[in-house]
């Protein structure tokens, strides 16, 4: 297993890079893998580089997304494919596993995985061939999309495909995945079946949220000093004028939300910094296109916290099945002092224990976020491994990995301007 033990990882920062390469796994294990139930026949992978290839497989697509191993909505419909249009990259491939259904093979292929993958940024300092997940501006995961049932089939025809490819990458960079659940199981499994070796790039846990009995024992987790806070500044919002909470309804348009949102977040810190979205054309088109195709399948989120007629804090969720994912969320900084953000959020937690349809909400905040990690007690551990594969010299490419590693974190530090932060820490956005 992959799983670190509790002494090599904790909630304030990232573990340290670990270099492993396995045994081959026991005649006991290797049994043991042989229940799993597979599709009758054997797994294809096939390449897609065009959003015109990818149109025959959106039902099936969808399809996977519901019974994947884990969501993840940054890698289904709604949002990849307008960020292939917004963001597409030089030598960005999605790579799709298709089998035969059982019962059916005469039947349509079913799709058993969904990995977007581009050439590493490895190979800008050793020019040696490897890939990584695609991770576009706008994504805070890149678990692959797989099927639970044969998720190390799917794993293992993968990385046989980048085996048998012209150009054989020496290694393929997982970045940003999660890393305590099914997923990191299935990942585990193949690692010890294939006797590949791995590296554990960075390993950090961030907040995520899962709800209580009820609202009020899901506060009574939080700090006293926390509690106290939060309420205080609520009433003294409420002193300000008519303090009320507004929410986005599904089946109605969308476009004057997503244009409250971009206004709101512009006039803030981040569109003084120039990383506001809209700021960039591609960044608005995607935020745009995104948001209404959520809208329209029932998978958006939006609250907006109003005083008197004015949006002074704006929060939006993505939801895929019972999972979702804290997107986005901006306030209007001329109430910085009463900290609209962290007023919205407990509404939100309201808004979540009272529906109940969500069972866990992804942050995508950075570790140790001082707002955020305060107000979500729970955490979900998220790690960037390599893993190589077949090819010679894969090993021995991969045993020079730490030492890139530990070279650019010394670049970074040591290049690393000190700046103070344009805003207080108290009251940064979660999903920055």
């Amino acid at each position: 297993m992959i799983t670190p033990s509790s002494n090599t990882t904790s909630d304030t920062g990232d573990q340290a890079p670990v270099l492993f390469f396995p045994k081959p796994a026991s005649s006991t294990q290797q049994h043991a893998t042989t229940t799993t139930p597979v599709p009758e026949s054997k797994i294809e992978v096939v390449e897609v580089n065009t959003l015109q290839q990818l149109a025959p497989w959106m039902n099936a697509w969808q399809e996977l997304a519901k019974v994947a191993c884990e969501p993840n909505v940054f890698y289904e419909p709604e949002l990849l494919h307008p960020a292939f249009e917004q963001y597409f990259e030089k030598g960005l491939r999605i790579l799709l596993a298709t089998a035969k259904p059982r019962g059916c093979p005469k039947g349509a292929p079913l799709l058993c995985g969904l990995m977007p993958l581009v050439p590493s940024s490895d190979q800008k300092q050793i020019r040696l061939p490897s890939l990584e997940s695609w991770r576009y501006p706008q994504a805070f995961l890149t678990t692959p999309l797989i099927r639970q049932d044969i998720g190390v089939e799917v794993l293992h025809a993968y990385w046989n495909h980048f085996s048998n490819s012209r150009n054989c990458p020496l290694w393929t960079t997982l970045t940003c995945v999660g890393a305590d659940g099914p997923f990191q199981q299935i990942l585990s499994q193949f690692i010890q079946e294939s006797d590949l070796p791995f590296f554990v790039r960075s390993m950090h846990r961030r907040a995520v949220f899962r709800p209580c009995d009820s609202s009020q024992e899901y506060f009574a987790r939080w700090s006293k000093v926390r509690r106290h806070s939060v309420t205080r500044l609520s009433k003294r919002l409420g002193e300000q004028g008519r303090l009320h909470v507004a929410s986005y309804r599904a089946g109605e348009p969308c476009e004057d939300w997503i244009k409250r949102f971009l206004e709101l977040e512009e006039r803030g810190w981040k569109g003084r910094i120039g990383t506001a979205l809209s700021k960039s054309q591609s960044d608005q088109r995607f935020t745009s296109e995104m948001l209404h195709r959520c809208a329209a399948n029932g998978k958006l989120q939006l609250l907006a916290l109003q005083l008197d007629d004015k949006t002074i804090a704006m929060k939006c969720n993505i939801t895929t099945g019972t999972n979702g994912f804290a997107w986005k969320i901006t306030y209007d900084e001329d109430y910085y002092k009463f900290s609209p953000g962290c007023v919205l959020e407990k509404e939100n937690i309201e808004m979540l224990h009272h529906h109940r349809e969500i069972a866990w909400m992804d942050s995508c905040a950075t570790p140790n976020h001082p707002m955020i990690d305060s107000l979500w007690p729970d955490r979900r551990l998220v790690q960037s491994i390599s893993i190589g594969t077949n090819q010679r010299g894969s090993r021995l490419a991969m045993s020079a990995l730490p030492l890139l590693r530990w070279t650019q974190q010394a670049i970074r530090t040591a290049c690393a301007p000190k700046r103070k932060s344009p805003i207080r820490q108290s009251i940064k956005e979660p999903s920055e």
